[in-house]
């Protein structure tokens, strides 16, 4: 395998990703960015998991944030090290772990399909429920203001979790939810991607413009309508496919003068 990995987990999920550093014995950083931003890490050691994180989480939840993201990209960096260890458990016992969560994240995801619907208690529920008091600090957030994401947020709870979480309410009619509404993303203006093609040239030269619109391809989207939200994934992939330190360096020096990260 090559120093730098890179890849979307559309086409590699994310527990694929980990076995395969795993068996492999890599060390190093791999980092993930999701399309709505969100962004985690996982430090390795000769394939032993060391940490990992999220805006939100450390650790073994942070692994079981990531592992509930169905698109994003990927990028791992050979000999980067953490400054904490978070995880202890053994290599096989973390991806069992993963594993057994994702198969059930598979069961409750469809609570939190849309992150942007909004939930609010039901008024006319004639069954009891019993709930624990993180579930009543949840619930008492779905007012029908907040979306998924805020109220998850707020708690600080990972998709899993907050699925997991709604589901029995959910199910006895206790929530509902307002769907969100169907809004047109924002696209990145034309200009800015033709500057970031003449960017990426500066350091690869006339192949620029192919990379950029086979990189977004695999982004599963398309440079003439490339949405705002996506605009740093497709820099980190860019700038994850120039193997030279310096001429990386040089781009993304570049890429934020020029106002796009």
């Amino acid at each position: 395998m090559s120093a730098r990995l890179t890849g979307t987990l559309e086409i590699m999920p994310f527990l694929d990703v980990l076995y395969l550093l795993y068996t492999n014995n890599r060390t190093g950083i791999l980092r993930l960015m999701a399309p709505d931003g969100r962004t985690g890490s996982v430090f390795l050691y000769n394939g032993r998991f060391l940490h990992a994180e999220t805006p939100n989480a450390n650790g073994e939840r942070a692994l079981a944030e990531i592992v509930c993201w169905p698109k994003g990209a990927f990028s791992f960096t050979e000999n980067e090290r953490p400054a904490v260890a978070t995880i202890t458990r053994p290599a096989d016992e973390v991806l069992t772990f993963i594993s057994d969560l994702y198969n059930q994240w598979q069961s409750v995801q469809h609570i939190v399909k849309d992150p942007l619907a909004k939930p609010a208690v039901n008024p006319a529920i004639q069954q009891a429920v019993t709930i624990t008091p993180l579930a009543w600090k949840v619930l008492v957030a779905c007012d029908g203001e907040q979306t998924l994401y805020e109220i998850a947020a707020t708690c600080g709870l990972t998709d899993f979790e907050m699925a997991r979480l709604l589901q029995p309410l959910v199910e006895v009619g206790a929530i509902s939810f307002i769907a969100s509404e169907t809004v047109s993303p924002l696209l990145v203006a034309p200009e800015l991607i033709e500057g970031l093609v003449v960017r990426l040239a500066n350091v690869l030269g006339p192949v620029a413009r192919v990379l950029v619109e086979r990189t977004a391809r695999e982004l599963q989207t398309d440079v003439t309508a490339l949405p705002q939200s996506m605009l740093g994934t497709l820099v980190t992939q860019l700038s994850n496919r120039i193997t030279d330190p310096h001429k990386r360096n040089q781009f993304l020096t570049d890429v934020k003068a020029y106002g796009l990260l």
